[in-house]
């Protein structure tokens, strides 16, 4: 980046963020005054965090060295494989306005950043994104609860399934992680032990992760436990059917008239009449196909 032709510095923060380029104003004391909004997105801060802040102390935080003027180093960052900074040192008046040019980076995965984890680990599903060899490079808390226990402050980052609780189903997890490193999204129901010894079944959404020319270099996986899931309010519980009704269902399932459901429960047609409308008042549905659609839904209704 070119020295400042201007001693303007609103112009100066307008320039670097159409350039994309990261700011940072300090006064002769040492202390942050501003960043710009490329700054902020850059090391994931707002200004109201770092203002007020020593440089060293931004640099320790950050782990950066001290800026230098022309001085261009590699990062290892959280949410980047690696970071490479050009840093430049402008003076203006008694401040120093410091900016850094990125020329190289590689994230992780845009998906996980700290907003992002800090608003879903307050709920009940596993964010986990592996590599191509099924290793986890990136887990939220939800998942290394479970797979390590309530208590447990490590994490998964590392492990294959294989290394997991719920190791006897790794292979079906493996199988489907290929089909995902096809370069397809797939929801799957995964039948997985935990650390707690719970056999539990997960409903998990799988898709892949692909580097900027479109190459699929894993996958990012989200995984809810089914028994925290609401059924649709339109869909039936089979203890909502008397045990009339389900005769009259299974009947019907089996391509029985309304007239042979009659005679078969040794009840009139008018009867067996009731008993299929009483049916159609409770999945809300006006006509027998429809009926037959909503219950086939729920599989925990054994009709057949």
């Amino acid at each position: 980046m070119p020295p400042f032709v201007t001693e303007d510095y609103e112009i100066i923060k307008a320039y670097s963020d159409f350039t994309n380029i990261a700011l940072l104003r300090v006064n002769e004391t040492g202390n942050i005054t501003d960043i710009n909004e490329c700054a902020g997105t850059l090391f994931n801060m707002s200004a109201a965090s770092v203002i007020n802040t020593s440089l060293t102390h931004f640099c320790e935080q950050y782990q950066f060295d001290m800026p230098q003027n022309g001085h261009t180093a590699q990062y290892q960052r959280s949410h980047f494989e690696h970071l490479t900074l050009q840093w430049q040192i402008h003076h203006l008046d008694d401040n120093q306005v410091i900016t850094a040019e990125v020329l190289d980076s590689a994230f992780h995965t845009a998906f996980f950043n700290d907003q992002l984890f800090g608003m879903l680990n307050k709920m009940p599903i596993a964010i986990y994104c592996k590599d191509l060899y099924g290793i986890y490079v990136e887990t939220n808390d939800y998942c290394n609860r479970i797979a390590l226990g309530e208590t447990c402050n490590t994490s998964i980052v590392g492990r294959v399934d294989n290394d997991l609780t719920w190791a006897d189903t790794a292979a079906i997890l493996q199988a489907h992680d290929r089909r995902v490193y096809q370069g397809k999204t797939y929801q799957f129901e995964e039948q997985v032990i935990l650390a707690n010894g719970a056999n539990e079944c997960m409903q998990s959404i799988k898709s892949p992760l692909v580097d900027d020319n479109n190459h699929v270099i894993g996958m990012v996986g989200i995984s809810i436990n089914k028994s925290l899931l609401k059924p649709p309010q339109n869909q039936p519980n089979h203890q909502q059917f008397s045990t009339r009704e389900q005769e009259c269902l299974k009947l019907l399932a089996n391509g029985h008239t309304v007239r042979e459901v009659g005679e078969l429960l040794g009840i009139s047609k008018r009867t067996a009449e009731a008993h299929i409308n009483h049916i159609k008042a409770k999945t809300k549905t006006f006509k027998l196909f429809q009926t037959g659609f909503i219950i086939g839904q729920d599989r925990h209704i054994d009709l057949l």
